[in-house]
């Protein structure tokens, strides 16, 4: 996920306005129009890109430090009892 969101911050930029999932959520009078506005859109959904990744790479760590902690006090994974 964290490299998908990433792909998406990096591209943004340069991506068509019209091209994105953001465009249907705006109304008329909220749609960048010119060339600067269109810039001003692609840099702040990369950087909203940008955020969501760090959230999803924190989430990654801390769940893979409480599966070590986990490890550490000898819990095992689940194994369904074979037939």
């Amino acid at each position: 996920m964290v490299l998908a969101l990433m792909w998406k911050a990096t591209t943004a930029g340069s991506k068509n306005p019209k091209h994105t999932e953001v465009w249907l959520y705006l109304d008329e009078k909220s749609r960048p129009a010119d060339g600067p506005a269109r810039r001003v859109f692609g840099t702040i959904l990369g950087d909203v890109y940008k955020l969501y990744a760090q959230i999803a790479l924190g989430v990654a760590v801390g769940f893979f430090l409480v599966s070590l902690v986990l490890m550490l006090f000898g819990l095992e994974a689940y194994r369904p009892p074979a037939n």
